[in-house]
């Protein structure tokens, strides 16, 4: 399921990168988005174990060695976003507040889980929130990205 909001989110910043906020941008902004996807990366290599001569391989306890570093990249990737995304419009006060009401509120959905799986390491926890993680990025990015379909 992890590998699967990883994937997920890998493709929805993909979608983002192709919007006009994002083409020719500043240096600045192309270093926070270089960070955001430098995250993206650490989290998509971190998901999955890259071991490919063992012969057995332990999802499980590959998932609970590496969760934290997964899920703190993952906030790194959204905070990055999100600072780029204001920084962009700090100069236009009604762009701002555009943006803070239609995707201000997105940072602490998306954030504040992922911080319970960070501090809490507990099975039923992470078996809750991730699934539950990959559907509300599902359903709340899948509605952004139809309406441009």
């Amino acid at each position: 399921t992890a590998a699967a909001l990883v994937f997920v989110v890998i493709v929805r910043s993909w979608w983002i990168a192709w919007e006009p906020d994002w083409i020719n941008t500043p240096m600045w902004q192309f270093l926070l988005i270089l960070v955001q996807l430098t995250c993206l990366f650490l989290a998509a290599k971190a998901v999955l174990p890259d071991d490919s001569e063992a012969t057995e391989v332990d999802l499980n306890a590959h998932y609970w060695s590496q969760n934290r570093f997964v899920w703190g990249s993952l906030i790194g990737m959204i905070v990055a976003f999100a600072a780029a995304s204001i920084f962009l419009r700090i100069g236009d006060l009604d762009s701002l507040r555009q943006w803070s009401l239609q995707f201000g509120w997105e940072l602490p959905i998306y954030c504040i889980p992922l911080v319970v799986l960070i501090v809490s390491q507990r099975s039923i926890v992470h078996r809750l929130i991730v699934p539950a993680m990959l559907i509300a990025w599902l359903i709340l990015n899948g509605a952004d990205v139809m309406r441009y379909g």
